[in-house]
């Protein structure tokens, strides 16, 4: 099901000693729905809220079948902020016993990464990839989301055969980061 949104930027007002109000944009949620729509994935209707401070908050949880397993997606955002983060979350829980192992794994993982970063949740064993875009001067456009998108699922996707390496107990964190190191990154990822 295709929404029509409307993606044009109102002019902003830029005085000479700061950046424009976010008020002056377009709000972020019906380009991220757009967004969606686009790249055909579906998704549970979006969440809106207030945040502690005020802001319009959002989010919104898609899922997506890759290479090494159905991930889910939870895209959210903060208009006063301006800003977009996606979290693309592993389909491995990691056990109690592994933890400290699959940390060490994402710390040296995480030290040769450019854009986003892998992250664990210890308290439940959650593995994610978050990446996030500030749109603070300028207005969001769908392509502007494709590339920290894709970025994430493409990271994702390339070091879960690595995580779940450690997981099991196939190799060591180190073994499975240098692994990855020698494992060719798609071009998407690169930039």
């Amino acid at each position: 099901m295709t929404k029509n949104v409307d993606n044009t930027a109102k002019k902003s007002t830029q005085s000479p000693t700061g950046p424009a109000e976010s008020s002056a944009l377009e709000p972020l949620l019906p380009t991220v729905i757009q967004f969606l729509d686009e790249m055909e994935m579906g998704y549970d209707p979006p969440e809106t809220f207030k945040s502690e401070d005020g802001a319009d908050r959002f989010g919104i949880h898609s899922s997506i079948l890759l290479d090494n397993g159905r991930y889910n997606v939870i895209i959210s955002g903060n208009e006063r902020k301006r800003f977009v983060m996606f979290c693309i979350t592993s389909p491995t829980v990691v056990p109690r016993k592994k933890r400290l192992a699959v940390a060490e794994f994402i710390t040296r993982v995480n030290y040769g990464l450019i854009n986003g970063n892998l992250e664990m949740d210890f308290s439940d064993g959650e593995v994610g990839y978050k990446i996030s875009l500030s749109v603070t001067k300028s207005p969001v456009t769908t392509n502007l989301l494709h590339s920290p998108f894709m970025i994430g699922l493409i990271n994702m996707d390339t070091y879960q055969s690595f995580l779940e390496s450690v997981v099991i107990g196939e190799c060591t964190p180190e073994e499975a980061n240098e692994a990855s190191r020698k494992e060719e990154q798609p071009e998407a990822a690169k930039s």
